[in-house]
C-alpha cells in the first residue's frame, strides 16, 4: 500500500483501509511516498503534510499487525512446510513456512525443510514442532 500519494484525501485512505481490513491478508507491504526532488510526484499539487502521512503509517501497521496475528491465528494446528535457516541460543531452529510465517521450532536441521505442527503464537511468528521431513 503507497501511503501519502499527493491528492490522497482522508476519506478515499480510510476506504482503502477498510478494504485491505476486510481481505484477510496475512501481511500489508507498506510504502510511505517520501517526496524526492525531480520526480513527478515531488512536483504534484496537493502534497500529504508529514503529520497526516505519519499517522496513515501508523494506521496501516496497527492493521497490518492485526491481520498478520488474526492469520497466524487460523494456522494453529496446522501442520506446514518450513525452510529451517538458523539455529537459535535455545537451540530451536528458526525458518520460515511457505506462506511467509516465522516459524520456531524444536527438532530438524538447518537448510532441511521440514514438516511442522504449528501449535502458538509469538509476536511476530509462530512456535512449533518437528513432525517429519
Amino acid at each position: 500500500m503507497v501511503v501519502g500519494f499527493p491528492g490522497e484525501k482522508g476519506g478515499e485512505f480510510g476506504g482503502t483501509l477498510g478494504v485491505w481490513g476486510r481481505g484477510g491478508f496475512g501481511k500489508i507491504p507498506l510504502f510511505p511516498l517520501r517526496k524526492r526532488d525531480g520526480t513527478p510526484a515531488a512536483a504534484m499539487a496537493n502534497q500529504v503534510d508529514a503529520v497526516a502521512k505519519k499517522e496513515r503509517v501508523r494506521a496501516v501497521m496497527e492493521l497490518g499487525s492485526r491481520l498478520a496475528a488474526e492469520y497466524r491465528h487460523k494456522q494453529v494446528g496446522t501442520v506446514r512446510e518450513v525452510l529451517l535457516e538458523r539455529e537459535l541460543e535455545s537451540g530451536e531452529r528458526e525458518g520460515y513456512t511457505s506462506e511467509y510465517i516465522r516459524a520456531v521450532i524444536q527438532g530438524g536441521q538447518v537448510g532441511q525443510v521440514v514438516k511442522a505442527l504449528l501449535e502458538s503464537l509469538t509476536e511476530e511468528g509462530m512456535r512449533g514442532r518437528f513432525v517429519e521431513m
